[in-house]
């Protein structure tokens, strides 16, 4: 052998070394906290629900007795509900929109707006412009406006017939 392919295979074995002692040698990621009370809680509240369909689970595959599951998954119900009254003790969210606004009329040198609190609203799919939603006629999912195929199921999707004023 020569020289150039003992150099050429120590290098080689020095890189897949160090490619496989990668991992070994980096900190594990550390998952970033929750940043404000909100998402604590409702992080607190869904890891307290899968561990009540975990503890659901293991009891109908019978790894768990009667008892105990019934005394661990009061506990664990109680501890949900605790967790769900504080999220509803907490004031509403600012719905971001209303910030932006703010901060665009506070740059402009106007007087900001007072945030705005509005609960959720159930959005329609308006296709038509009608007020009545499109749905597919092979499936009955819900279409865009401008969809020429379904979404679901593939079927070409008709355009709605346009009524004279």
């Amino acid at each position: 052998m020569t020289t150039g392919s003992i150099l050429l295979g120590a290098a080689i074995l020095l890189l897949v070394v160090l490619f496989v002692a990668r991992p070994l040698l980096q900190r594990a990621p550390v998952a970033p906290l929750p940043r404000t009370s909100r998402q604590r809680l409702l992080a607190q509240k869904e890891a307290l629900l899968a561990e009540i369909l975990s503890l659901d689970f293991d009891y109908e595959t019978g790894k768990l007795p009667p008892e105990l599951y019934q005394h661990q998954r009061a506990a664990m119900v109680a501890e949900a509900a605790a967790i769900l009254e504080q999220l509803d003790s907490l004031p509403q969210v600012v719905i971001a929109d209303a910030e932006i606004e703010a901060a665009i009329a506070q740059l402009r040198g106007q007087a900001p707006a007072a945030p705005v609190v509005t609960p959720p609203v159930a959005v329609s799919v308006s296709g038509s412009g009608n007020g009545h939603g499109r749905f597919c006629t092979q499936c009955g999912s819900t279409i865009d406006p401008n969809d020429k195929f379904c979404a679901h199921c593939g079927s070409k999707i008709t355009p709605p017939a346009v009524k004279p004023a």
